[in-house]
């Protein structure tokens, strides 16, 4: 996430609207819990038994963030983790597929998502490595994604995460929702 300070402003000392609003969403994203995205509404494939993944949480910076040197926002930052049944912390994915998906408007847990994503992202295992980190929370995987050729259509866009086993069903994390800024 790029944010950055007017000349101007720094020379009269304050922050102006732009500013303000990028320092709010790094303080937001540092709580992580704005954006969290786990809970009832996540299916599960019954893994679990030796550390295999049973649940994906997603938690999502709630604005869009600038990722280039254009004005305005165009993309989303996330981190996500897996974990297995019963346990708190996240675990690496070893296998499988990674994908967020990138909805129009705002989605509701639990409800079914009739419409098809504006943008996803896939990642296969191998490539999670390099990027992986670990906190209090566990082994996570942070992203910060353009949306390139595919902006949202209005003013909110929802997130989630699936992870596609290599055997099994798929498990989702419930949408968390964004906020298209300067839209």
């Amino acid at each position: 996430m790029i944010c950055k300070r007017s000349p101007g402003r720094a020379a009269r000392g304050g922050l102006g609207p732009r500013a303000l609003a990028c320092l709010g969403g790094v303080l937001i994203s540092g709580l992580l819990m704005s954006g969290c995205a786990s809970g009832p509404g996540s299916s599960s494939s019954g893994a679990g038994r030796g550390g295999e993944i049973g649940e994906v949480v997603l938690f999502a910076v709630p604005v869009a963030v600038e990722l280039d040197d254009k004005p305005g926002p165009d993309g989303i930052a996330v981190r996500v983790y897996a974990s297995a049944v019963g346990k708190a912390r996240g675990i690496p994915i070893r296998s499988g597929t990674l994908e967020i998906q990138m909805f129009d408007g705002v989605l509701k847990p639990g409800e079914p998502i009739s419409q098809a994503p504006r943008r996803s992202w896939k990642f296969k295992a191998d490539q999670l490595r390099s990027i992986a980190s670990t906190s209090q929370l566990g082994v996570g995987y942070r992203f910060a994604l353009a949306w390139q050729d595919t902006p949202p259509a209005g003013s909110h866009v929802s997130v989630l995460a699936r992870y596609l086993p290599p055997k099994g069903a798929p498990l989702q994390s419930p949408p968390s929702g964004i906020s298209i800024t300067g839209h």
